[in-house]
């Protein structure tokens, strides 16, 4: 007796649903790996991390005129640390020839200019937060434009914590600057620079001093503004002004004044900025991580004492 047996379907749901599992989890690592690339992209892009304009190799003196626009280069910041961008200021005129100013007027010592001219990029403060033996490193680029209409940019001055591992809310941060066979002892560049958080001042340590000591205290804040005062309190030293608030304005432009007679370089504000941002961004998130463990931990240790009060009911 011969029967036909025909082998029975497979009607099973979960069976018809193995491939399109199968493809839903492919296209959800390709997915992943297409932001994966958009992110590198913009790092590498946007804070100019690695990229063949930002290699620079020749090393001049600082360049920078004693009033400038800073604001942020990118909305991407590595570990808090941001890139910042210097410009001069729509009524501040500017000459290729020099890179400084063409009519300066003194006003209580502050340079002023009464034309409105186009914008020009001076320099960039740009952050190389993966340098772990230099942490916070910050190395400053400006512009050095030709009568040909040629730009190119030269290593002016470096900043980073003064020692690899710290903790805490006030990091010593050393600033060098880059000297020339020109540089005398009188320059402000032949200087070195600190700054210290907790009083809030910039010190300097010239080559016929031993140590460090306070040239300027600094008041404010980078949301409403900073003030680099004397000792005494007597003078003004510098200003930043608060970020202008705008639709358009999505990098947080803010105007630096700076007298002629200030006991630091022109660049002191910008990088004092730049790190103050830093070191509130950093210590918020170390705070906030913080104290999410504790309320881990406390969620845990009142999970632990409920079971230890039901198993003695129990």
């Amino acid at each position: 007796m011969s029967s036909n047996s025909n082998p029975p379907k497979n009607d099973d749901p979960e069976n018809k649903s193995k491939p399109n599992t199968k493809k839903w989890i492919w296209g959800m690592i390709a997915l992943i790996v297409v932001i994966i690339i958009c992110v590198v992209v913009y790092i590498v892009t946007e804070t100019n991390i690695v990229t063949e304009s930002n290699i620079v190799t020749e090393y001049d003196t600082s360049n920078i005129p004693f009033q400038y626009q800073l604001r942020l280069k990118s909305l991407f910041a590595i570990n808090s640390q941001y890139s910042y961008v210097i410009s001069s200021l729509s009524d501040h005129e500017f000459t290729q020839e020099s890179n400084l100013t063409a009519r300066d007027v003194n006003h209580d010592n502050f340079t002023t200019n009464s034309n409105a001219t186009e914008q020009i990029e001076l320099g960039l403060l740009i952050s190389r937060p993966l340098r772990f033996l230099t942490p916070a490193f910050y190395e400053v680029l400006e512009d050095r434009y030709l009568q040909n209409g040629t730009m190119y940019r030269v290593i002016t001055a470096t900043a980073s914590y003064t020692i690899p591992l710290y903790t805490g809310w006030d990091p010593p941060i050393t600033i060098q600057f880059v000297t020339s066979n020109q540089t005398t002892y009188d320059d402000l560049i032949s200087c070195e620079y600190q700054f210290t958080w907790m009083i809030g001042s910039v010190n300097r340590k010239c080559k016929n001093e031993s140590e460090f000591r306070a040239v300027s205290y600094v008041s404010g804040s980078s949301w409403l503004g900073f003030t680099f005062s004397s000792l005494d309190d007597k003078k003004v030293y510098a200003d930043i002004t608060v970020p202008y608030f705008s639709i358009w304005n999505y990098y947080l432009k803010r105007s630096v004044y700076i007298d002629h007679n200030a006991p630091f370089p022109t660049l002191i504000p910008a990088l004092y900025t730049a790190y103050y941002n830093y070191i509130v961004g950093h210590n918020s998130t170390s705070t906030d991580e913080s104290t999410d463990t504790e309320s881990t931990d406390t969620e845990s240790t009142d999970t632990e004492s409920t079971d230890a009060e039901s198993a003695d009911n129990s």
